[in-house]
């Protein structure tokens, strides 16, 4: 229902199909059909492609409308199928949209990593998220380098392996490495100190720990950039300047306060049940 109200308040009816990119989008364009024509009477049809064309049944790669030259249509821009055999061009009208932002995030699972050079020509930090890519060490030498932050999962691997590969992201250019490990909460290395903060303790205990890693992580990068955007600007105004041990001092400040707020927004999502596409268990018998 959501995306068929976005498109009905975006786009209308001006449009011709909708498509969506197996795997994933493959049920998300199915539903967001119905929901069109259920909510808003706006009869669209759908396609979606396979990931191996078939030589039997409906044969082909693609199953549903036939799309032709000039349709236009509505797709679902996934992190697997398309997104990674057609990955986004980073054209130069498409940095210079980025410089009016200040910070790009971008993941393992968008496959932008061969495009990070040309990304980072926009002068924006760049945080991103290895998930547990960041095991391969050819992995990290690929992304490091073109990384203000820089995200590894690492509550499945060993401590002192997760240390080394922050260490050594920072080395290759990143300014900030953050690991999360779990229930013993978040490391931060920011080549010259490590920070640790345990999570916070929920009174009456915690719904669900889906997804509390990437609120940490948010919760991070916003308080860090925005915090040092303040300092910046403050220094602008060339009232004043700080000495190297002052500017070392507010850097530690501020990534414990981003530490903290990354904790408080993790909290968050760990209070609310479903998280992530974790169903919330229903009587189906009681509810009908």
């Amino acid at each position: 229902k959501y995306y068929a109200e976005c498109l009905k308040e975006n786009v209308g009816e001006d449009f011709d199909v909708l498509f969506g990119p197996a795997y994933k989008g493959i049920p998300l364009v199915v539903t967001t059909a119905c929901a069109l024509f259920g909510e808003y009477g706006i009869d669209k049809p759908y396609f979606f492609n396979r990931k191996e064309a078939k030589d039997h049944g409906e044969g082909g790669s693609l199953v549903g409308y036939k799309p032709v030259n000039g349709d236009r249509v509505i797709s679902d821009d996934n992190d697997n199928g398309s997104a990674k055999r057609d990955p986004l061009p980073i054209t130069p009208e498409l940095l210079q949209y980025l410089r009016g932002f200040d910070l790009i995030h971008s993941a393992c699972y968008g496959f932008l990593e061969p495009q990070l050079p040309r990304l980072s020509c926009a002068g924006v930090p760049i945080a991103f998220d290895c998930s547990e890519n960041w095991v391969d060490e050819g992995y990290l030498n690929a992304v490091a380098p073109y990384c203000s932050i820089i995200l590894f999962s690492g509550s499945a691997y060993p401590r002192q392996l997760l240390l080394r590969r922050m260490r050594q992201a920072c080395v290759l250019g990143c300014d900030i490495a953050i690991g999360t490990v779990g229930a013993q909460g978040a490391l931060v290395w920011d080549g010259q100190q490590l920070y640790e903060l345990a999570p916070y303790r929920a009174v009456g205990g915690i719904l669900d720990t889906t997804g509390a890693g990437d609120s940490f992580f948010t919760g991070f990068c916003t308080t860090y950039i925005e915090g040092r955007k303040q300092l910046m600007a403050l220094l602008d105004q060339g009232a004043f300047d700080l000495c190297a041990q002052d500017h070392a001092s507010f850097r530690a400040a501020l990534i414990q306060r981003s530490m903290h707020t990354g904790n408080a927004m993790a909290m968050r999502t760990c209070m609310t049940p479903g998280s992530f596409g974790r169903g919330v268990s229903m009587d189906l018998e009681e509810k009908n």
